[in-house]
């Protein structure tokens, strides 16, 4: 019992306690559609802006498991005659699942899928509506966080979609849509540790 107790009181004790943890986002959205299959089609980069929450789950002492929910705004703008929203919006309700890794005290890594749901589309030229664009999407993304522990967290992605987002049902419409996006932007810690 002395033997056990000595060594239970010798331990270190731990420094860092890592628990769940929460806040709010916002970003900016560079964004267009890669078009895949179709030469004549070209769409460029355009600012858009997103903004939402996260959660994030410990696994251990650099793992964890960080769920968000954005609201999306993106833009996009093309000049090629037959461009589907070629001049217009689109938003949609994102959820990225990311898996975390800390890399080092000051620098995280993260993956994972995300989900975008359609919320709705403004077409400036009036040629698309919302039934044109495929409602549900999936994309992977791949970006890092700056000082992943602090108060205020500076983060990048990449997100690179793999649905074809063309619902138009044109059996003339040559290629695939896929959205593709950077996304840039701070994470403000409301609670956890």
């Amino acid at each position: 019992f002395i033997m056990v107790s000595v060594g239970a009181f010798a331990q270190k004790p731990v420094k860092e306690h890592y628990t769940v943890s929460g806040g709010l986002l916002g970003a900016a959205n560079l964004t267009k559609f890669t078009v895949i299959g179709n030469q004549n089609l070209d769409y460029k980069m355009k600012f858009g802006w997103g903004a939402g929450g996260w959660l994030n789950i410990p696994i251990g002492k650099s793992f964890s498991f960080e769920p968000q929910l954005i609201y999306n705004h993106y833009v996009y703008n093309s000049s090629s005659v037959g461009a589907l929203l070629g001049n217009g919006s689109a938003n949609y309700l994102s959820v990225p699942a990311l898996l975390k890794l800390d890399v080092g005290k000051n620098f995280a890594i993260t993956a994972g899928p995300q989900f975008d749901f359609l919320m709705g589309i403004k077409d400036k030229n009036n040629n698309n509506e919302k039934s044109d664009f495929t409602g549900t999407s999936i994309s992977g993304n791949i970006g890092f966080e700056l000082f992943p522990h602090s108060r205020v967290t500076p983060f990048a992605r990449y997100i690179f979609g793999f649905t074809n987002m063309d619902n138009t049902g044109n059996p003339n419409t040559v290629g695939e849509l896929k959205n593709q996006n950077i996304q840039a932007g701070v994470k403000f810690r409301l609670f956890g540790k």
